[in-house]
């Protein structure tokens, strides 16, 4: 049962004759495969080694790469953000996306290479924005993006997630509670942000710049399936 929720977690299928995930597999044709090939490497030595068992042996290789190519995001976001004097502003935008994204869910590129280059170009995207606003902006300019934004995120939040995933199974019992959960990280992060701004920090803008993000991956994902049900 755990190896099965594995491989429909990851997209891929089961092959009951030879015990393989299909989905994995087709993942070696991407650009960035590496951490792919890595983690059935190190699984296949685990295995001659006797650390592992072959039945169990996929569901290391999805946990591995699950491991190397979120290392890579944080990696890549982490080097950015030091190259642009805003090391702080990156691990906030991290902490943003791990809290929220998770519960709330949005926009999933079909490949590795669209799906690095979307989380870094967002990165990217919000950090410039964050400082062109915190930089420049006026006291009630501030304000102003603030309360649209919070405004847009609740309103974007209550409407539309969590955004499901085609490749997962969901009870009714888990989309509710992780529509709680996206509500209630959505809603720390505003607090913190408005206590930030109360006391001047251009931090604030960045937190709410991460979340107006976070609501274009949503509004992005809806709509592509909205196309795709057209």
């Amino acid at each position: 049962m755990t190896k099965r929720f594995i491989l429909l977690a990851e997209g891929g299928t089961v092959n009951k004759n030879r015990g393989i995930c299909i989905g994995l597999r087709n993942e070696r044709r991407d650009v960035l495969n590496w951490s792919i090939r890595l983690s059935h490497f190190l699984a296949d030595s685990f295995e001659e080694r006797g650390w592992i068992e072959a039945d169990g042996k996929i569901a290391y290789v999805v946990g591995m790469d699950v491991i190397f190519s979120t290392a890579l995001d944080w990696m890549a976001i982490g080097v950015l953000g030091l190259l642009r004097g805003r090391f702080w502003e990156a691990a906030v935008y991290l902490l943003f996306f791990l809290t929220v994204r998770r519960y709330a869910g949005g926009y999933h590129a079909s490949t590795r290479l669209g799906c690095f280059a979307g989380f870094v170009g967002f990165y990217l995207l919000c950090d410039i924005l964050a400082a062109g606003i915190g930089g420049n902006g006026s006291g009630t300019f501030w304000l102003v993006y603030m309360a649209c934004s919070i405004v847009a995120g609740e309103t974007v939040f209550y409407l539309l997630t969590p955004i499901k995933n085609k490749s997962k199974r969901y009870t009714d019992d888990f989309l509710e509670g992780a529509k709680k959960k996206a509500f209630i990280c959505l809603n720390l992060w505003y607090c913190l942000a408005i206590g930030l701004a109360v006391s001047g920090q251009e931090m604030a803008v960045q937190i709410i710049t991460a979340g107006n993000i976070v609501v274009l991956l949503i509004l992005m994902s809806k709509l592509r399936k909205r196309r795709g049900e057209g």
